[in-house]
């Protein structure tokens, strides 16, 4: 059988459109990946991540409940609508200027401030390995996936 050049035109096209769509699956693959992530989004959007936690944080934490300072008459009106609640309590108030609560605030505050320049440097450390690998692998023709390593 005598091999028709059409034929063999059409099987390089088919090879070129299989290669061609497994790295388009590669490509959806790490796409879907990266967008499946938090972190992109805190480093896509960092401002919209921020409204959006401090919302967040808003609506779970519980409102106070009100206080009401009333005489007998608005008292029993409560008391008919069953919206009155007694609670007992305590005639000494901490005194919030102590010396020992000064104390503890600012080692929080001081432990804090660690916390975060140490997570920081962290991070920062982190991105700088991420972008030195990605500029070696780009370097050497190699392609770089979501879960693989460099050559």
């Amino acid at each position: 059988m005598s091999s028709d050049p059409h034929q063999e035109d059409i099987q390089q096209r088919m090879e070129a459109v299989r290669t061609s769509l497994d790295l388009d699956v590669e490509r959806v693959a790490l796409s879907v990946r990266e967008k499946t992530d938090w972190r992109y989004y805190i480093r896509s959007y960092p401002w919209l991540s921020l409204a959006a936690a401090t919302t967040v944080g808003y609506l779970l934490v519980p409102r106070k409940e009100k206080r009401v300072v009333a005489d007998a008459d608005a008292l029993a009106q409560l008391a008919k609508q069953e919206k009155l609640y007694v609670t007992q309590q305590s005639h000494v108030k901490p005194d919030k200027n102590s010396w020992g609560n000064q104390l503890i605030a600012l080692a929080l505050a001081a432990g804090s401030r660690t916390a975060v320049n140490y997570v920081s440097n962290l991070v920062n450390q982190s991105m700088e390995k991420r972008a030195k690998e990605n500029d070696l692998s780009s370097e050497s023709g190699d392609r770089v996936y979501a879960g693989s390593r460099p050559k």
